[in-house]
């Protein structure tokens, strides 16, 4: 526990976190606090930006973050209710808030908390930087160029050095080590060069932030939506560990079900292909067109009351409200769309004529938003002009009612890994069953797939005739559970399950 001292009218003392405290009262050059969602992080950084308004009303302060709408719809949000809620100022009185051109707060003492975006980043070669808080750089499109050059205009002008003679010029960062593996530019920065130097940095854990109420219903409500793999990041704000293998939660003994076989302890249902719509993901590639089918199962919520309370639980514990059957893969080499929509329709074209929802669709089509690319394969004169016209064409033709869920760009790959990953299991228990005589070619994805530690990304550099037929599977896979994971999460989509 500590407790600070805040300049104002009037000496202000409420308590913070240790490492708040610390964040505050460092005059290091550079300075950072990572850590977990809700850890505080943000919170100490604003006050150290607060207290420098108070102290040198007539220097540069600035916040940068990705852009002016991250900056306005986060940021300064929570600094307008920092100065109204928690110090008791009035909007109006007290400061004032500009949203356009760009987001600002002014000081009746005349200090100014002014934005940057790093998009702009090259376009501030005149500013003169005395305060600058980093907000969430890892999100900053070339990011370790953008820091490069904000920390360049970080020097006294002539009214600051006659002015603030005293003030130490001063840059911190805020963020979330997610998107941080060994390799990064933020990660070498933080972990290998201010080290060198004495710049200190401090971790921001969830679990020690005892001033959020209700913190430890917080945790669970994480780890409950999270797979335990990404608690360490998201929970307890540590750096990820880089590189290994991109599927961590993929578990053989529990993901893969024969398709006659029913283990009790589990007491899930047959793997077998049931009268429902289907669930259809693509992924196009010259060498090997890949794309699997699947349907969901969407267990009935059961209402219970204990000792007064209300307790919601799944018929079958361990597993979540919705579990994915990835019932059949069709991996076809040198192929072309129409070979693979004929060989989809020839397996399942009459089960998905027969059995429809109550849209009346009998099949949901997902996968990589590039195929909405126009294809220099297919004739200019030709009404298909893109893979997915293709799809739709050939369905229809064939009498099938088709959804489309693809978006209009793809997630980062790093997304939907993550994505699959909390699909195959959560806090809340696990949520995929895969047949594996049907999908080989899957089952070897979530094994050999790996991730690159110098771009977070999927490791695609294994160019041999093996190695050139990994990846594409999973990734038709990840497109879908995707889309369906972010539908769920949308309090406001009625649509995000073909089952209800």
């Amino acid at each position: 526990m500590a407790t600070i001292e805040l300049p104002r009218r009037h000496t202000v003392k409420f308590e913070v976190l240790e490492q708040q405290a610390k964040l505050i009262e460092t005059t290091a050059l550079y300075s950072a606090g990572y850590g977990g969602v809700g850890a505080g992080k943000t919170l100490g950084a604003q006050l150290k930006m607060w207290e420098r308004l108070q102290l040198y009303p007539f220097a540069g302060h600035y916040v940068c973050g990705a852009d002016f709408e991250q900056l306005r719809n986060g940021y300064f949000l929570d600094f307008r209710e920092l100065l109204g809620e928690v110090l008791g100022w009035e909007e109006g009185r007290d400061f004032t808030y500009h949203n356009l051109p760009r987001p600002e707060i002014r000081l009746a003492s005349g200090a100014r908390l002014r934005s940057l975006s790093a998009e702009l980043a090259q376009r501030i070669r005149s500013t003169r930087i005395h305060s600058l808080h980093c907000e969430e750089p890892q999100t900053w499109h070339n990011g370790a160029e953008a820091w490069r050059t904000l920390v360049g205009r970080m020097r006294h002008s002539i009214r600051s050095s006659k002015l603030h003679p005293d003030m130490p010029i001063q840059a911190w960062m805020t963020f979330n080590p997610i998107s941080c593996p060994a390799g990064s530019w933020l990660h070498s920065l933080i972990t290998k060069e201010w080290p060198k130097h004495g710049y200190p940095a401090w971790r921001f854990s969830l679990r020690d932030n005892y001033l959020l109420e209700g913190v430890e219903q917080v945790v669970r409500n994480l780890e409950a939506n999270l797979p335990p793999s990404e608690w360490p990041v998201e929970i307890d704000g540590n750096f990820p560990t880089s590189g290994g293998g991109a599927y961590r939660e993929y578990d053989e003994t529990i993901h893969c079900l024969s398709p006659n076989l029913e283990p009790p302890v589990l007491r899930m249902p047959f793997m077998g292909l049931r009268p429902e719509p289907i669930c259809w993901s693509l992924d196009f590639n010259v060498g090997l067109m890949c794309s699997v089918v699947a349907q969901p199962w969407v267990q009935a919520p059961i209402v219970e009351y204990v000792a007064g309370k209300q307790v919601v639980r799944f018929r079958v514990n361990g597993w979540q409200r919705r579990v994915f059957y990835i019932i059949d893969e069709i991996a076809l080499p040198d192929a072309g769309i129409e070979d693979v929509c004929d060989r989809f329709i020839e397996r399942y074209g009459d089960h998905c004529k027969k059995h429809r929802d109550a849209q009346g669709y009998g099949v949901y089509v997902y996968g990589d938003a590039s195929g909405g690319a126009r294809s220099q394969l297919m004739s200019s004169q030709s009404a298909v002009r893109t893979n997915w016209e293709a799809v739709k064409a050939r369905l229809t033709s064939a009498g099938i009612s088709v959804k489309f869920r693809v978006p209009s760009a793809n997630p980062s790959q790093l997304d939907r890994v993550n994505m699959v990953n909390r699909q195959f299991r959560i806090g809340q228990g696990y949520g995929m069953l895969v047949n594996p005589q049907a999908c080989p070619v899957l089952i070897t994805d979530f094994g050999a797939v790996k991730i690159d530690p110098k771009t977070n990304a999927i490791d695609k550099s294994d160019k041999t005739e093996e190695g050139l037929k990994r990846t594409h599977m999973s990734d038709a896979l990840g497109y879908m559970v995707h889309v369906e994971r972010k539908l769920e999460g949308d309090s406001k989509s009625i649509t995000w399950s073909v089952i209800r």
